[in-house]
């Protein structure tokens, strides 16, 4: 679990791989547990492997494919405002400490961790939350199941 809190904390692609499958009665039991215990790493694949029996290999091997496919995503900048302006409409900023965001672009930078740079009028405006939201809109709306999202709000200038 520390490793994978590591690999959390400094964006990092991560594959939960559970080996020894084919000695496991309770397959889903586990995932689900570690689903729980990792909620904000929801994302992350879980891949089941016996090295012995050589299962799993196939599983991980595609969702190694998929991590690069989605690494090398890149949207337009028209692409990038549309998204963004649809996702200020489905949810415009709250007030937080009596200011509001404004986000006034956002720029991406792809990779095995996708950055989005978000121009703003006040980055310290941006209640965790609203984040957190602009990360799992990003994920579920570019197909960006596997890989970490890292969100960097920059003060317009």
């Amino acid at each position: 679990m520390q490793i994978v809190n590591l690999g959390e904390r400094h964006n990092k692609p991560l594959i939960i791989i559970i080996n020894k499958c084919d000695l496991l009665e309770e397959k889903e039991e586990l995932k689900e547990g570690l689903k729980k215990r990792l909620k904000s790493l929801s994302y992350v694949p879980v891949i089941y492997l016996s090295a012995i029996k050589g299962m799993g290999i196939k599983s991980l091997l595609k969702t190694l494919a998929k991590m690069l496919e989605q690494a090398q995503k890149k949207l337009s900048k028209k692409g990038l405002a549309d998204i963004v302006e649809k996702m200020l409409l489905n949810n415009p900023p709250k007030n937080f400490k009596g200011n509001k965001i404004k986000i006034y672009f956002a720029k991406q930078e792809p990779g095995l961790t996708q950055t989005f740079i978000f121009f703003v009028n006040n980055p310290q405006w941006a209640h965790f939350s609203y984040q957190r939201y602009i990360t799992n809109y990003l994920r579920k709306n570019l197909n960006l199941e596997c890989l970490p999202i890292k969100i960097i709000l920059k003060k317009s200038e």
